[in-house]
Parts: C-alpha cells; sequence; structure tokens
C-alpha cells in the first residue's frame, strides 16, 4: 500500500518528540510551521523520477564516487539517467540545502518502501548544514558516515521502527562502518550523534 501524508505525519512527530528539544529553536518553530505537504512530496514514480535525476546529476554523484563504486560508473549512471529512468533505484531523497526549512523530502509512491524510510528522511530534513550537505559533501567516506550516523538515529526513534530496519537491511553496512568509530557507551554514542547530526558540532565525531 502506498505511503500516504498521513504516514508521513506520523514520522514527523515521532521524530520531533525524540529529538525536537536537542534542535535549534528558530529552527524547531519553523519546521514547526511548515505544513506537511510542504515537506514531504509524495509523487508517482514519472513525476518522481526527474527531480531525483536532477539531483542526482549535480549533487549526489560527484560526492559519492568513493561510496558508490568509482568516478566511470557515477558518470555512465548520470548519462543514463532520464525522465522515465532514474539514475540508481533511489526511493527518496531529501534535496539538499543549508538551511532547513528550505528543504524538501522527495518520494516515490510507488517503490515498494515502508513507513521507516519516511523516518529516514525526517531525520536527514532536520540535520544541521554543516552535516547535511556540508559535511556529506565532502565526499569519500563522508556520505557513508552521514547514513549510517542517520540511521542510527532513525532506529532509536522508535522500537518498531527499529526491528523494520534492521530486518529490511536498511543501510546496514554504512551503519556498520559508522560505528566502527570510536563513539563510547550506548549512550555516548546517542549524545555524540545528536550533537554532530543537529547542533552541527563536528568535534564530536570520532576519527
Amino acid at each position: 500500500m502506498p505511503l500516504t501524508i498521513g504516514d508521513a505525519t506520523v514520522a514527523m512527530e515521532a521524530v520531533l518528540k525524540k529529538y525536537g528539544a536537542h534542535l535549534d529553536q528558530f529552527v524547531l518553530a519553523g519546521v514547526q510551521n511548515m505544513s506537511v505537504g510542504k515537506i514531504f512530496r509524495i509523487l508517482p514514480q514519472a513525476q518522481y523520477t526527474p527531480y531525483f535525476n536532477s539531483v542526482f546529476k549535480n549533487f549526489f554523484a560527484a560526492i559519492n564516487v568513493v561510496a558508490l563504486g568509482g568516478t566511470r560508473k557515477m558518470i555512465d549512471l548520470a548519462n543514463k539517467a532520464t525522465d522515465a529512468s532514474p539514475a540508481i533505484a533511489c526511493p527518496a531523497f531529501t534535496a539538499p540545502a543549508v538551511h532547513v526549512t528550505d528543504r524538501v523530502i522527495y518520494v516515490n509512491a510507488d517503490a515498494n518502501i515502508t513507513i521507516g524510510t519516511l523516518y529516514h528522511e525526517f531525520v536527514h530534513f532536520l540535520e544541521h548544514g554543516n552535516f547535511y550537505p556540508e559535511y556529506y559533501s565532502l565526499g569519500g567516506d563522508s556520505p557513508k558516515v552521514l547514513e549510517g550516523v542517520t540511521e542510527y538515529l532513525t532506529r532509536e526513534v522508535d522500537p518498531n521502527i527499529k526491528a523494520e530496519r534492521q530486518n529490511g537491511g536498511k543501510y546496514a553496512g554504512f551503519l556498520t562502518e559508522t560505528m566502527n568509530r570510536a563513539w563510547g557507551n550506548p549512550a555516548e554514542t546517542l549524545a555524540k550523534m545528536i550533537k554532530v547530526a543537529f547542533q552541527g558540532d563536528m568535534s564530536s565525531l570520532p576519527s
């Protein structure tokens, strides 16, 4: 069954309940004043694909050379992308912008995805500009770390979402690589990831 704006509302409310207190108060107020329909655009694949391909060619491709298989592969994927054919099988993404309230989450309504994807993307939506897109834009292993941190924070919102994401193997490799850093015990890990992701404190990111 396709995801709906109602599902997006559930995801937003849960993520804000978990992490809202850790956001800048002006950012939080700005997000709370946005309608869910402005934050999430759940589109049929024919409408979703051109948005994704445009961002892929102009942003994601060059940054993800290391994460997704090398320069030649990324060039080929970008060149083959058309309005009818996506560059890669990505069912949802958060359009990059430094200011949180300038971002939009695009979701492919025809993709076989679950509500956990909406949780993951809304965590991205809330991330501090120092982390997304600035840290992400460094390329190399930075996209892997960003996705690993985002996935960890997503799973911490709700045990059912955690189980869903674990069972689906979502970002398992990136999460494992990220957790190999010296974060400390679970409480320290969560606290450091919150500082990195939502407060832009990159000094909390272990080397």
